[in-house]
């Protein structure tokens, strides 16, 4: 490896090892750009990250066979992820919403009908309680003309003495899955129990350090 005056890494070269060459730069707004070449000569591969003045990555640029490919990121003023745009793919919107009680924060990310209906994508996420549990809930809508909603709930809090992981996912169609683990902490058994909707039968799952038994 081979270092500039001020430190900074110039070159790295091992044995057997596609050598990585490194340069840098500021722009006019101040912003500082490092860029990575694998390899040598004008159709070396490589990519270039942009980082604002308090060292967040606002742009990441890579070669590619068609052009180049360009990830620009924006933030509000709060530092929270805005925005997301992708060549090729829209751009993603971010927010963060007080709300409920306690003040919980719900976070959305929202790619727009740049294209056609169908691309349109919404993802809520926030925490909520349900009687004495707390769920993190991920809610997700595809499409504008037919909107499909799938949803994800992972329990956080409020745990019996036995279980240990909880999850209700319901798919496009509100059909619900719930999965229960439960351990025995005298003899180390895990049990997982699936439930869904209009099955009497549930799916159970025994295991002991980490080796299923049925």
């Amino acid at each position: 490896m081979s270092a500039s005056r001020d430190g900074w890494s110039s070159s790295i070269r091992r044995p057997a090892v596609v050598e990585q060459n490194y340069t840098y730069g500021v722009n006019p707004n101040g912003t500082q750009w490092t860029q990575v070449s694998r390899g040598s000569g004008a159709n070396a591969p490589w990519t270039k990250t942009t980082t604002d003045w308090v060292g967040r990555t606002v742009s990441e640029e890579r070669s590619g066979p068609n052009g180049n490919i360009v990830r620009n990121l924006g933030y509000d003023w709060e530092g929270n992820l805005a925005a997301e745009s992708n060549t090729g793919l829209g751009t993603r919107t971010y927010g963060l919403t007080h709300t409920g009680a306690g003040g919980a924060i719900v976070s959305t990310s929202t790619l727009p009908t740049d294209f056609d209906g169908d691309r349109y994508e919404s993802v809520a996420e926030y925490y909520k309680l349900t009687g004495s549990e707390w769920y993190h809930v991920r809610a997700t809508t595809r499409g504008t003309e037919n909107p499909v909603t799938t949803t994800v709930k992972e329990k956080v809090g409020g745990f019996g003495a036995t279980e240990i992981a909880k999850t209700v996912s319901s798919d496009a169609f509100g059909q619900t899955t719930t999965t229960v683990t439960t351990v025995d902490r005298t003899t180390h058994q895990v049990r997982r129990e699936t439930m869904r909707d209009g099955i009497a039968n549930h799916a159970v799952s025994i295991s002991r350090a980490g080796l299923t038994q049925s």
